[in-house]
């Protein structure tokens, strides 16, 4: 994923806040543009927005991997100090806090997985948001 219009500073306090970690990289010179890779916190089983697997073997297999309301949490965080940040995703792109808002809700319904055996983003979650 991509943020842009945000700085790392925020990036990092949301994270810490919502209790996940990031692996960045900064894309521009003037560090308001980053590649984003947002993972679990630490814990173990305690992970607070665990995802599963998409796979149709194992579907109740975790992965390392933030569940759709981890995602949620981290961007609201984000845009209640940077209301402009934008983030582009596999999913969708939301162009600041007010077109998130609007949408997010529509893309937990996003199809993933084998055609065989879809499921949706809200499935492969497991945490109690």
């Amino acid at each position: 994923m991509t943020g842009s219009n945000v700085s790392r500073d925020t990036l990092e306090r949301a994270a810490a806040e919502v209790g996940v970690t990031l692996d960045m990289s900064p894309l521009s010179a003037n560090g308001r543009r980053w590649r984003i890779k947002v993972n679990p916190g630490p814990g173990g089983k305690a992970r607070k927005y665990q995802r599963h697997s998409a796979s149709c073997f194992s579907p109740n297999r975790r992965v390392y991997a933030v569940c759709w309301h981890g995602f949620r949490d981290f961007f609201r965080a984000v845009y209640r100090v940077e209301p402009d940040a934008v983030f582009r995703s596999a999913l969708d792109t939301w162009h600041g806090s007010a077109d998130f808002e609007a949408r997010f809700e529509a893309s937990g319904s996003h199809v993933v997985g084998a055609p065989v055996y879809p499921v949706t983003w809200l499935d492969l979650c497991e945490c109690e948001a």
